[in-house]
Parts: structure tokens; sequence; C-alpha cells
């Protein structure tokens, strides 16, 4: 996103691994974007794993994940590494 986004939340996969969720806008067009962020000792930012999205897709993929959320597992339960 060439505006530079604004983060509007994040998931800590892991100590030095987070998601972080943005909005902004990309040739005139507005844009969701969910983006791996990890801190080592040689780098600190974004990594290539992650994507785009227009609002139809973000729309759909929302949809996919309140199916995940009433089928999957509960809170706690069946925790593994992302």
């Amino acid at each position: 996103m060439n505006d530079g986004g604004k983060t509007v939340g994040t998931v800590e996969l892991n100590s030095s691994t987070k998601l972080v969720f943005s909005v902004g806008h990309w040739k005139g067009r507005a844009f969701a974007q969910i983006r791996k962020f990890v801190v080592t000792n040689r780098y600190e930012g974004p990594t290539p794993s992650g994507f785009s999205m227009n609002g139809a897709v973000t729309t759909a993929l929302l949809a996919e994940l309140h199916k995940l959320r009433m089928n999957g597992p509960a809170p706690g339960e069946g925790i593994c590494a992302v």
C-alpha cells in the first residue's frame, strides 16, 4: 500500500512473530492487508508472507473466519504453533 497504511490490529504468534492487519490505498483503491512481521537479531519488519485484498475479498474472508470460529476449537483448546 503506497500510503503506508493504517494498522488496525495485531495478533502475536510467538515472541518474534506477529500478524499485522492494516488498511490503506493503492492506485486509488482501498485495500485491507494481512502481513507477517518478525523481530530477529538481523531484521525487524514485514516479511513477504501476507496478502492484500479488496472489500469483496475482505467480506468473504470474514464470513469464512466466522464459520471457522463457530466450528473450530474453543479458546485454549487445541493450541498449535502457526
